[in-house]
């Protein structure tokens, strides 16, 4: 008699978005039991869908079984690891999936096994599935929505042979289908790449071509801030964010991003200037904050409006040298180095594209060539901020605003709305412990010096 096998929690393989038939051949059997397999044939139960979040509407995900894909059953015996290369044979109208696969001869009745979907996810040593760390940092374009993975603990029954289900299968991420569109939410956005960040993480996901659809697997979050950002073939560059984002392994969510353009300023030095900070959306926003040559801030999110921040595991000292990447500050203590490698530039982590931290010379140049007019309560938005008008002929009407946001030292947040501190992509010639800087505040105007590079700064992008 047949069991039915059901798998309810689902996970994301980052894989191609043609699917690949694989292959996992199975280690060297001895000698001893190389005799004819058992085959056998059972039933899966059909995909199942489940709730959307971080979402402005639209349907859920349907997943579904497809005749020809693989499964990896990974048993044991005497010692000896195998897999058997499950393949779905058909699928019924119900959406249930017939598997046929073969075990070793000699393979005792209710041997445990572990089963992955598709086998590619399989480690290679046939233990399990693969971590959740080396799937995500092999996602490198968009994915067919019958494309996930699942994990589940089974029994192979080989005197009556059939496949039972003993437990529930183990889950690592939640699964998105991410569809880009313009802030009007109907607006297509073809994106290469969209750039996701959270909780101290930012995936980039790259597809072959730009496209509007993203099937993505994200760890789970709790009340988190979640950042998208996205790149148009055209080079423009879009972001969106939603605070408070929860969502659980082993789900599939369906989200709807409506994303502004990031708006940008020609001030007659040859850049773009960006019209907002790393980690805003709008210019009055203070957004994120940085220690020189991290990608990510200190805490997992934030609340400035009202001063609250969560830390990270690990980070409770806050912006401190003991939490810092370079504490001993022998990475960037070479001859001859004397600006941040895009490896470690928070522009580029975060937005993509060609944006990056300006130099401290593109700082001076915005400094010498400029009007810097401090504004109280930047267009009744209560932030407080530097207005930077260019004198350069042709360019006299384009402007930026800066917000006063304040610097991180340790676990304190000081002088936010009266004092802005911006990140330069250079070290000081004669301190690798310290990078350049601009501040501004409305008594003592604007100006360049230098700051320990643990110190959280605000970061405003060029390209």
């Amino acid at each position: 008699m047949k069991k039915v096998f059901g798998i309810a929690a689902l996970l994301l393989a980052f894989v191609a978005c043609n699917k690949v038939e694989t292959e996992i051949a199975p280690v060297e059997r001895p000698s001893e039991i190389k005799a004819e397999g058992i085959t056998i044939t059972a039933t899966l139960a059909p995909k199942t869908t489940d709730t959307k979040a971080v979402t402005d509407g639209g349907d859920k995900i349907t997943v579904t079984w497809a005749a020809k894909e693989h499964i990896a059953i990974l048993y044991e015996v005497s010692g000896t690891k195998y897999v058997a290369d499950a393949e779905i044979k058909s699928v019924d109208a119900s959406g249930a999936a017939t598997i046929e696969f073969t075990v070793e001869s000699g393979t005792p009745d209710n041997t445990a096994c572990t089963l992955v979907y598709p086998a590619a996810a399989a480690k290679d040593d046939h233990t399990g599935v693969k971590d959740a760390a080396t799937l995500l940092a092999a996602q490198n374009g968009t994915l067919s929505a019958n494309l996930d993975v699942r994990v589940g603990e089974g029994a192979i029954q080989t005197t009556t042979p059939d496949l039972d289900v003993t437990t529930q299968p183990a889950a690592q991420f939640a699964i998105f289908k991410f569809s880009v569109r313009g802030s009007d939410g109907t607006t297509v956005i073809s994106a290469s790449p969209l750039i996701i960040c959270t909780g101290g993480w930012h995936y980039t996901i790259t597809p072959a071509s730009a496209t509007d659809e993203f099937y993505v697997a994200l760890p789970a979050v709790s009340g988190q801030r979640v950042i998208f950002n996205a790149t148009d073939g055209s080079n423009n560059t879009y972001t969106c964010s939603k605070d408070g984002v929860s969502f659980d392994v082993g789900r599939y969510y369906q989200s709807t991003l409506k994303m502004r353009e990031i708006w940008y300023r020609e001030m007659g030095d040859g850049l773009k200037w960006a019209s907002c900070n790393v980690g805003a959306t709008v210019p009055e926003d203070y957004g994120d904050y940085f220690a020189w040559g991290e990608t990510d801030p200190q805490y997992s999110s934030q609340s400035p409006q009202y001063w609250k921040y969560v830390w990270k595991d690990g980070k409770s000292s806050g912006y401190s040298l003991g939490t810092y990447f370079d504490a001993d500050y022998t990475r960037y203590n070479v001859s001859g180095k004397t600006v941040l490698d895009l490896a470690d530039d928070a522009a580029r982590a975060n937005w993509g594209g060609s944006w990056r931290v300006p130099t401290e010379a593109e700082w001076k140049w915005l400094l010498d060539n400029c009007t810097w007019e401090w504004k109280t309560n930047y267009e009744g938005s209560g932030i407080n901020g530097m207005l930077v008008t260019s004198n350069i002929i042709g360019y006299s009407s384009n402007s930026i605003f800066l917000p006063a946001a304040g610097e991180w030292n340790s676990s304190s947040l000081y002088d936010k709305d009266s004092y802005g501190d911006y990140w330069s992509s250079s070290l000081k010639e004669d301190s690798s412990a310290s990078a350049s800087m601009v501040y501004f505040d409305e008594v003592y105007k604007e100006g360049q010096w230098y700051h320990s590079r643990y110190y959280g700064l605000s970061i405003r992008p060029v390209r």
